[in-house]
């Protein structure tokens, strides 16, 4: 059965986005708008479809008129002989004939319904899915991870590695990162994070500048439900537009630093780490994103291997990842917490100054650093290499089949190299 929601959303000439459980976003089509965030679009508890024009506060008659609905179609079957004259006891009561008996009140309910906690689904029923990737080997979507590092471990500048490769689909040292909308929740401010932006730009060769990678001129304190509800509007009206000019979702959201979202709570006592933890999970599940924060070690030696402050931090998260530094050299090490899948080996990065555009007040150019894998970058020049001789023997006329055959990788890697190619 086709509900009164169901059949307004099909008749909206337009495209519409989920803005939460049961809402939707879109443009109105009373006014004919091309913004795409100015007509709310809610489901009642009795099924009714709730809409709000926010540009020009277009009626709600007028708004299903323009999809070719009529005002009764929003309700369900069962409400709609209510708006008629005389159908409930009140009005039956106030429309009566003289000498008639009163209309019994129909009865409230005893007690509202008992809400459904869980759903159980039979073990040979359940899907399985394989792991999706941010970066592979690292990243997973849908995630809560951790970077975690002493001071001047240059654990912010991987972070922002990881938040350009995402935002420009540029793989990280030879390993897959999937294109997404980047939110960069800084507690040291933008000038400085564009500079370090910028660093990356260069050592790398890619324009990130209208790459979806987004600063914040702050970082809220995300111990507060409200401040995170704030947070999670603000990036919705950015994510909203992006989404409807070009299809493309957020990916990764990176918290820079738990001690500056947390500013003014006690890390060390676990209930203040569960509201971030919160914090966290309702940005992640709001997109079904990464969500990445970068935070300390603790000072003493055991303390070194772990998050500083409550242990709640650790415990729920879903991969943790580690930074160690001596000399010009930087190692990073998964954790314990890789969920369901493999640990990715240590690798070791190096610290490249690199000289941006920007001037000092000495008058010279201020240098900003950037992390590179060595190793990674050989085998991401490998794999370039194998990708330009794919697509040189697909123009020579080779099967997938046959070019797999001759580089000797899979079909299925010669078949995403053509197809990104295409």
């Amino acid at each position: 059965m086709t509900t009164p929601i169901d059949k307004f959303l099909a008749a909206l000439p337009g495209r519409y986005k989920p803005a939460g459980t049961r809402k939707w976003k879109a443009a109105c089509p009373a006014h004919g708008s091309d913004n795409p965030t100015t007509l709310s679009i809610a489901e009642g508890e009795n099924g009714a479809v709730l809409l709000k024009c926010h540009a020009h506060d277009c009626s709600v008659a007028e708004i299903a008129s323009a999809v070719g609905l009529q005002l009764s179609d929003l309700f369900p079957p069962s409400d709609r002989h209510s708006h008629s004259r005389g159908s409930s006891p009140l009005q039956r009561n106030f429309t009566r004939e003289p000498g008639a008996k009163l209309a019994a009140p129909e009865r409230a309910p005893e007690s509202l319904p008992t809400p459904s906690l869980f759903t159980l689904t039979q073990y040979g029923k359940i899907q399985r899915h394989p792991v999706d990737w941010l970066v592979r080997g690292y990243l997973v979507r849908n995630t809560l991870a951790g970077l975690i590092a002493p001071p001047g471990t240059c654990k912010s500048f991987l972070a922002v590695d990881w938040a350009c490769r995402v935002a420009t689909g540029t793989p990280w040292n030879g390993r897959e990162v999937k294109r997404g909308a980047v939110f960069y929740l800084a507690g040291e401010g933008q000038s400085g994070l564009a500079k370090r932006i910028e660093g990356w730009e260069i050592e790398n060769k890619v324009d990130a500048k209208e790459a979806p990678l987004y600063v914040s001129s702050g970082l809220p304190f995300l111990c507060d439900p409200v401040n995170v509800t704030a947070s999670i509007e603000i990036i919705e009206a950015v994510a909203e537009e992006l989404f409807f000019a070009a299809g493309i979702e957020p990916a990764l959201i990176v918290i820079d630093t738990v001690a500056r979202a947390m500013n003014g709570a006690n890390e060390n006592a676990s209930d203040d780490m569960g509201r971030f933890i919160a914090a966290k999970d309702a940005l992640r599940t709001r997109w079904g994103c990464t969500v990445l924060s970068v935070h300390h070690t603790g000072h003493d030696a055991a303390a070194q291997k772990r998050g500083r402050g409550s242990s709640n931090y650790g415990a729920n998260l879903d991969s943790d990842f580690y930074l160690t530094s001596k000399g010009d050299t930087i190692q990073l090490a998964a954790g314990t917490k890789s969920k369901d899948w493999t640990t990715p080996a240590p690798i070791t990065l190096d610290r490249v100054v690199v000289t941006t555009s920007v001037i000092g007040e000495d008058g010279e150019p201020e240098t900003t650093l950037v992390l590179r894998d060595v190793a990674g970058a050989l085998l991401e020049q490998r794999a370039r290499t194998q990708r330009d001789r794919a697509l040189e023997l697909r123009r020579r006329g080779l099967s997938e089949r046959a070019i797999a055959d001759e580089l000797q990788t899979s079909k299925t890697t010669v078949h995403r190299w053509l197809q990104e190619a295409a």
